[in-house]
């Protein structure tokens, strides 16, 4: 039998005619590379690839804790209170809220004060504004209101027939 082409048409006994390092697409005297350099130039950059990344001195890994921030122990100065948290969302809100804030330090020995009192007080424009007015409002004519009961039946009496008696009247107009 014939043997099957194995590259570009080659016979097998062709193309390895110089032995399976020569191994080429064509034929070892007219090939544009040469099997065996090829391969020692993938050993050769994969060499010096392992000696970049293992061959040089590595620093020692220090060891802490995951939430120390390589600052060492945690610190109640340290923490993040709930007014840093809701720092930025006063600055924004600023100009709607109607926002207080006072520190007082009294003065102790030396440049340290004795004690530390703070206090932030929050209150909303709009509620000034807007629902206080109406609230305000709707007490004096529940107060108004509120003088006409009497707890007097026969003011009573006298309220429910002064209403029918307009009633009646609007009745006759239409």
């Amino acid at each position: 039998g014939t043997i099957p082409p194995l590259l570009n048409g080659l016979p097998v006994p062709a193309v390895t005619g110089n032995g399976w390092l020569w191994l080429t697409p064509v034929a070892p005297k007219v090939a544009s590379y040469a099997a065996p350099l090829v391969l020692l130039a993938i050993a050769l950059a994969w060499g010096l690839f392992y000696l970049f990344l293992h061959g040089r001195k590595r620093p020692r890994v220090r060891r802490i804790h995951a939430w120390d921030c390589g600052f060492g122990p945690l610190s109640p100065r340290m923490q993040y209170t709930a007014t840093a948290f809701a720092q930025p969302i006063r600055r924004v809100f600023r100009p709607v809220w109607r926002i207080q804030e006072e520190v007082q330090r009294p003065d102790g020995p030396g440049f340290r004060p004795a004690s530390l009192r703070y206090m932030l007080a929050i209150g909303d424009r709009a509620w000034l504004l807007v629902y206080e007015p109406i609230g305000r409002w709707v007490l004096t004519a529940a107060r108004r209101v509120g003088r006409l009961q009497t707890g007097s039946i026969r003011s009573y009496l006298a309220y429910s027939f002064f209403t029918l008696i307009f009633l009646l009247w609007l009745i006759t107009l239409i």
